[in-house]
């Protein structure tokens, strides 16, 4: 059996896409060209006289006048319908009616206002079917100008759906299936010039077409084939416009979630471009290209199974701590509860036990020997030169001496990278310490307020590294904390732990090696004489300690919140460390410790903050 089919151009890639194989088994394709206009003239007169119906002398001339842009016939065919539909009984399609239709612009024009007012809708429903349009359905092309894109059904506005299946049976939006699923798309691009509030729509929205415009240009740069700095700076760009929230934001969602995925799960790609993939698509809200890239948690600890992705662990790493930030902004409080059982679930999944064997490699050692040996020799022949050999004091070179006897001892005791152990150490413990941080990320979005009762439950992962033998034992421990928050001005917090009271055991054995340390080099002045490391019993009250270092966020807010003639020599931000990557300046921005700040200046802080505190909570 011959069976000939007709198939618009724009539809032949989902053809390819089709599961089935009908594609495979058909001859070559016969490219139609455009109609010409005896091409046009046919389509409109030859199936008029198959059933005989009348066309007024003049109309077909106007039809074909009318219908020269690149989505003529499909217009051509709705407004040929429209008048059919329309008609009178007993007599054919005149001029008279096509004029009333207002011409093959005017009949989608007329077809839309008539849906959107006989539908009922309320406003609400309405502007939900303006977001569908603006934020799905429209796009804007490199010139400027709106034109149509197809969307996935299930990405439109809920609230929305009910008009779009009106549009749908009035044949100004056509569905089907795409390559993810049930899809729409606008059916003529003319509702797109001649409708008057889709025009108004999109002149509304023209800002957030733009920022969708500037985004898909971005997304072409994250190809892993197009050159590194073009990729970097797109990644740059793309991580400010996400943390910019917005239509900015909004814009990198609906156009970058994709090429943004894409990268992040391209092998190929340099580890740097996927983990700041990983940290825009977590600013973005993107949860499952993070999930798939964080793999099975059935391979942790075998270097031989990376789960459902071949990510290298420094990815991973902060696929799990993209996921932990993802939840601390989320508004979604299943969500984050959700991330934060499943980083749990990868804290807890396996115990760090490694013991590390000691590598003897004589030749290091020897190197090592040498290059301390001219270390020193060159330091003293330096002070010699420079008339300052006799100020180079007794303990200064004994601590050279010792520094250089270090190295060796180092040398001696490991050889780093080439023990047993340390491939293993290598691929398990980055990503057990990425879902630790996505973790806490994860629950300082709920922590109770200090004061308001019990503290949250926090796991923490904590290690510890012993020499055992001529080996080193390092071993891991999940531990749970209790955890509040403790109100900062601007909307930052302080999170505090709990330390128990109790007895406590402090100072080192007699016998201990570097325990005079104190004694020999006199870093406690007045402790002549007595034993500081002596080992004794000490009593605490329970307290609770902030327990990560003060970022520069948190001193600023307090800062900022003093009034100008209290602050005296108080910077809003001082120190010296600098947001370096785009995890500091976007993910986590003031978060780097705050540095360079005297003890007085630090009483001061903690003075304003009190003061804060006690006139935010007077009885408290």
């Amino acid at each position: 059996m011959l069976i000939l089919a007709t198939l618009r151009s724009d539809f032949y890639g989902l053809l390819q896409l089709h599961p089935s194989a009908l594609h495979r088994r058909a001859g070559d394709p016969i490219p139609l060209g455009p109609l010409d206009v005896a091409g046009f003239r046919q389509v409109i007169e030859g199936p008029a006289r198959r059933v005989g119906l009348r066309l007024e002398p003049g109309l077909s001339d106007l039809l074909v006048r009318d219908t020269p842009s690149g989505d003529a016939l499909p217009l051509l065919a709705f407004t040929l319908r429209e008048l059919w539909d329309g008609r009178a009984d007993g007599v054919g399609l005149t001029l008279k009616q096509y004029e009333v239709f207002g011409g093959l612009d005017g009949a989608v024009q007329r077809k839309a206002d008539e849906v959107l007012s006989t539908s009922g809708a309320p406003a609400a429903e309405i502007e939900a079917l303006e977001r569908a349009f603006i934020d799905h359905l429209v796009r804007l092309t490199s010139d400027g100008q709106a034109a149509k894109q197809p969307a996935p059904l299930e990405a439109l506005p809920p609230a929305s759906l009910r008009l779009v299946g009106q549009f749908v049976e009035a044949r100004l939006l056509v569905s089907g299936k795409g390559a993810d699923g049930d899809q729409v798309e606008i059916a003529h691009e003319a509702l797109l010039r001649t409708w008057p509030k889709l025009v108004g729509w999109i002149d509304k929205g023209r800002e957030a077409l733009l920022q969708r415009l500037r985004v898909r240009r971005l997304g072409e740069d994250l190809s892993a084939q197009a050159p590194e700095r073009q990729r970097r700076q797109a990644l740059a760009q793309l991580a400010a416009l996400a943390a910019g929230g917005g239509v900015e934001a909004q814009a990198v969602e609906q156009e970058g979630a994709q090429p943004l995925a894409e990268l992040l799960a391209t092998a190929a790609a340099p580890e740097a471009d996927r983990q700041d993939a990983a940290l825009v698509l977590a600013l973005i809200g993107a949860e499952q290209p993070l999930r798939d890239c964080l793999g099975d948690r059935d391979c942790l600890g075998d270097t031989d199974c990376l789960g459902d992705t071949e990510a290298p662990v420094a990815v991973r790493r902060r696929a799990a701590e993209s996921l932990g930030l993802l939840a601390k902004r989320s508004g979604d409080r299943e969500q984050r509860d959700r991330i934060a059982g499943e980083l749990e679930g990868w804290l807890r999944s396996d115990a760090l036990d490694l013991r590390i064997e000691q590598v003897s490699e004589p030749s290091a050692v020897a190197a090592a020997w040498e290059a301390a040996q001219r270390q020193v020799a060159t330091q003293v022949a330096q002070a010699r030169a420079s008339g300052q050999l006799g100020k180079l004091k007794e303990a200064q070179l004994l601590q050279m001496i010792r520094e250089a006897e270090e190295q060796i001892a180092q040398q001696e005791r490991w050889a780093m990278g080439q023990s047993p152990g340390w491939a293993e150490h290598d691929a398990l413990l980055p990503l057990l310490q990425g879902a630790s941080r996505g973790l806490q990320l994860a629950a300082s979005a709920d922590l109770p307020l200090l004061g308001s009762g019990p503290g949250r439950l926090v796991p923490m992962l904590t290690l510890t590294a012993q020499e055992e033998d001529t080996a080193l034992r390092i071993r891991g421990e999940v531990v749970d904390c209790e955890l509040w928050r403790l109100p900062l001005p601007s909307g930052e917090q302080l999170e505090l732990v709990l330390v128990k009271g109790g007895k406590y055991g402090i100072g080192s054995p007699a016998e201990q090696a570097g325990r005079a340390v104190y004694a020999e080099q006199r870093i406690r002045q007045k402790c002549e004489g007595v034993d500081v490391e002596a080992l004794r019993q000490v009593q605490l009250v329970s307290y609770a300690m902030v327990r990560h270092p003060i970022s520069q966020a948190q001193w600023r807010a307090v800062v900022e919140g003093m009034a100008p003639e209290q602050r005296g020599q108080l910077q809003a931000t001082p120190g010296t460390f600098r947001e370096e990557d785009h995890w500091e300046r976007y993910g986590q921005p003031g978060a780097l410790p705050v540095d360079s700040v005297s003890w007085n200046q630090c009483q001061q802080w903690l003075e304003a903050l009190n003061s804060w505190l006690a006139c935010q909570w007077p009885d408290w």
